[in-house]
C-alpha cells in the first residue's frame, strides 16, 4: 500500500511559509491506479480564503505525478464546502451510504487522474517552438 501524506504552505502575505492544509493519498489494495483520499483538510483558522481549492489542485497534481488514473473519497453530505471544492476540481458523486459510525449520510466522490488542459496547452505549444 502506498500512503502519501503533504503539509502545503501558503502564500498569504504576513503568514508565507506557514501550513494551511493536509491530505493523504493510499492505493486500493490490488488496483494500483485507484487511489483513495483521505484526510483532506484546511486548517480552521485558514477556511474561507480559498485555500481549499489550492489543495486540490495540489492533490490532483500528486495524483498524476504518482501515476493513479481514479481516485475517490467519502465526505459528509452534510459538508457543503467540501462538495464544493471537490466539484469545482472535476469530481462527481458516485454513490452514497448511511454510515453507522458517523450517524450521517455519506456520499462517495470520483474523478478521473488526467493531464489538466493546461498541461497538454503547454506541451503543444513547446512542440510547435521546437
Amino acid at each position: 500500500m502506498t500512503r502519501f501524506s503533504a503539509i502545503i504552505t501558503d502564500e498569504i502575505p504576513g503568514r508565507l511559509g506557514e501550513a494551511f492544509g493536509c491530505y493523504e493519498i493510499d492505493s486500493l489494495p490490488s488496483q494500483v491506479g485507484v487511489a483513495i483520499c483521505h484526510g483532506f483538510e484546511v486548517f480552521p483558522e485558514h477556511r474561507g480564503l480559498g485555500l481549499g481549492h489550492e489543495l486540490k489542485r495540489d492533490q490532483m497534481l500528486r495524483l498524476r505525478l504518482l501515476g493513479y488514473r481514479y481516485a475517490q473519497c467519502t465526505v459528509l453530505a452534510s459538508n457543503a464546502a467540501q462538495k464544493a471544492v471537490l466539484g469545482r476540481a472535476g469530481w462527481s458523486c458516485i454513490g452514497t451510504f448511511y454510515s453507522t459510525r458517523q450517524s450521517a449520510q455519506v456520499e462517495i466522490w470520483g474523478a478521473e487522474i488526467t493531464e489538466t488542459k493546461e498541461r497538454i496547452r503547454e506541451c503543444t505549444d513547446s512542440r510547435r517552438a521546437a
